[in-house]
């Protein structure tokens, strides 16, 4: 019985094609940014015990932030520009943020002027 009402109030609350559009495009920032920092802390913990691999984080970082800056979103059925900046990515752990702008500081300061080379991912999968 409880089961048939929570089917009823579904039925009832059914969104538009619009409000879904509207409610993705709200939550595909909230994902980028979220995965974003995801690989940046899982590079970040490989990073701790191989110097080697210091290079990688900053191009990593770099194409991140490239990747925010040209984001966009779907609104009633046309592209709007929504750049996310470095410190959108690290507002949960804005000390994070700040350790590596000491340590990698091209990477926040060169995304809005030069193409990266590679994607995250490549960075990520080329780390030892």
């Amino acid at each position: 019985m409880a089961e048939q009402k929570i089917e009823d109030q579904e039925i009832g609350n059914k969104k538009t094609r619009e409000e879904r559009l509207q409610q993705f495009a709200n939550h595909d920032s909230d994902h980028f940014k979220t995965n974003a920092l995801k690989l940046i802390n899982a590079m970040t913990e490989l990073c701790k015990g191989n110097t080697s691999n210091k290079g990688l984080l900053a191009e990593m970082l770099h194409s991140i932030f490239f990747l925010g800056l040209i984001h966009e979103k779907k609104e009633k059925n046309t592209l709007k520009k929504d750049e996310i900046k470095p410190k959108d990515i690290f507002s949960k752990c804005p000390e994070l943020m700040e350790k590596l702008q000491g340590e990698h500081s091209d990477a926040f300061t060169a995304y809005n002027k030069k193409l990266p080379k590679r994607t995250p991912f490549s960075c990520f999968l080329d780390q030892e």
